[in-house]
């Protein structure tokens, strides 16, 4: 594509810088027919070198300015494109140029505007991300700060003692998993091919990720509802392992105690559907919009371990697994989570 519009643009160039010779090299060469038939001046065979040399001279002064006329409207776009480029390279991503021009001067202005408007994104992203880091990372370090400075108190309870080391614990968990989270995440953004793929039991891989979390949805009583078919799948198995490990642990976190997660696999069609459907606290509409956004988290107040990465990782490998996810929730009523899963092509 790049190759093609260069060559179009360079043959249109050519053929600008041609035509406008041949055009000035005509008015020239005809205005001298003029004059010179019809003896409106008179050539003698010693001025006729000096004649032809006017002539020849003429022809190059109006060539220059009928190129400097014509071309003009041919340069401009292009003077701008390079000045726009310019101001890119310098960090200044606040431009667009006019793409209403045809052809291909019109059709590289599109292409730059889309190319800014990427770069425009990304810086977004980029000062998010960096902006989001950093307070998720100042919050847990000020609580480990705080809670050890109190523990030097000499007069502290056992008790306060205990709820001191406590917390301090949650918090280094917390950073932790924070850290664990972006390089994960930084590594999945930056890979676009899944190299280890094999064929494996998909509802063994789920089975294990249940006994996994197990201490998790018993300290609340939850009652889990398992019917599982038996079903392979072709994949990374540690990669699609880690979207049924946070979905589920989720459906747990935002669970209440003694509340219900069903979890299914069917095969159908020629696809496997996994859902996680859980009778929890729910999401508004606004907040199904965001879950798979960055650092988002549905309510803070809560005081649950998190830090908005989970289902972003989730998306992540979604996306290099050729794995379709539909949520419904209702606020108050729980979530569904679903996953459609191609089967591998014989």
């Amino acid at each position: 594509m790049k190759n093609k519009i260069f060559y179009r643009l360079w043959f249109r160039l050519v053929t600008f810088v041609f035509t406008t010779m041949v055009l000035s090299s005509f008015l020239v060469g005809f205005s001298a027919f003029i004059l010179i038939n019809f003896d409106i001046i008179n050539v003698s065979e010693r001025k006729s070198a000096g004649v032809i040399a006017f002539f020849v001279f003429m022809s190059v002064i109006l060539a220059t300015l009928l190129a400097g006329f014509i071309g003009k409207r041919f340069l401009n776009p292009i003077y701008a494109l390079n000045k726009a480029t310019k101001d890119i390279t310098e960090g200044n991503f606040d431009i667009s140029l006019q793409s209403s021009s045809r052809g291909e001067i019109g059709e590289l202005n599109t292409n730059f505007n889309k190319m800014v408007r990427e770069l425009q994104s990304n810086q977004m992203i980029h000062n998010d991300f960096i902006t989001n880091v950093s307070h998720e990372f100042k919050t847990p370090l000020s609580t480990i700060l705080g809670y050890a400075t109190l523990l030097q108190d000499e007069e502290l309870s056992i008790e306060e003692q205990k709820e001191y080391i406590n917390k301090i614990i949650i918090s280094t968990k917390r950073l932790s998993l924070l850290s664990s989270n972006i390089l994960k995440l930084s590594k999945l953004e930056n890979q676009e091919i899944v190299v280890n793929q094999k064929d494996f039991h998909l509802d063994e891989q789920i089975r294990n990720v249940i006994l996994e979390l197990e201490s998790e949805w018993s300290k609340k009583s939850i009652i889990l509802n398992v019917s599982l078919e038996e079903a392979s799948f072709y994949g990374d198995a540690n990669l699609i392992s880690q979207i049924w490990y946070n979905i589920l642990y989720n459906a747990i976190k935002f669970s209440n105690n003694k509340g219900t997660i069903t979890i299914s696999l069917e095969n159908k069609d020629n696809s496997i559907i996994v859902i996680i459907e859980d009778n929890g606290i729910g999401m508004t509409e606004n907040t199904q919009k965001c879950i798979f956004d960055k650092f988002y988290q549905q309510d803070s107040s809560r005081g649950l371990l998190g830090n908005g990465l989970g289902l972003a990782i989730v998306k992540r490998i979604a996306e290099l697994s050729n794995i379709t996810i539909e949520v419904e929730s209702i606020e108050n009523e729980g979530s569904k989570f679903m996953f459609f899963l191609a089967e591998k092509e014989t």
